[in-house]
C-alpha cells in the first residue's frame, strides 16, 4: 500500500489488524478475501480486457473517433472544478 492510496485503503487494514490481535485467523482469512476481491480481481480483469486484442482495437478506434469531444468535456470538467475549489482556497 502506498503513501498516496493510503487514506482511502488504510481503513480497512486498521480493522483487519484488530481482528488479527483478537482472532488471528479470522483477521488473516478476511485480509485474503479483502486483497483477492479489491486488488487482485480487479487487475486480472483489466489484464483479461488488455489481452483481447478486439476489444483493445475497439477502445482505440472509440478514442480516435470521440477525442475532440472527449477533451472538450474533460477540459469543461477541469474548468468547473477549478472554479468550485478557487474561491474555496482563496477564503
Amino acid at each position: 500500500m502506498g503513501i498516496c492510496s493510503s487514506s482511502c485503503t488504510s481503513g480497512i487494514y486498521f480493522s483487519i489488524t484488530s481482528l488479527l490481535i483478537g482472532n488471528p485467523a479470522r483477521g488473516f482469512m478476511y485480509l485474503m478475501v479483502y486483497n483477492a476481491m479489491m486488488f487482485v480481481l480487479p487487475l486480472i480483469a483489466i489484464l483479461a480486457i488488455a489481452a483481447n486484442r478486439r476489444v483493445v482495437d475497439n477502445i482505440e478506434r472509440a478514442e480516435k473517433a470521440g477525442h475532440r469531444a472527449v477533451s472538450l468535456l474533460a477540459g469543461l470538467a477541469m474548468l468547473a472544478i477549478g472554479g468550485y475549489i478557487l474561491p474555496m482556497a482563496l477564503m
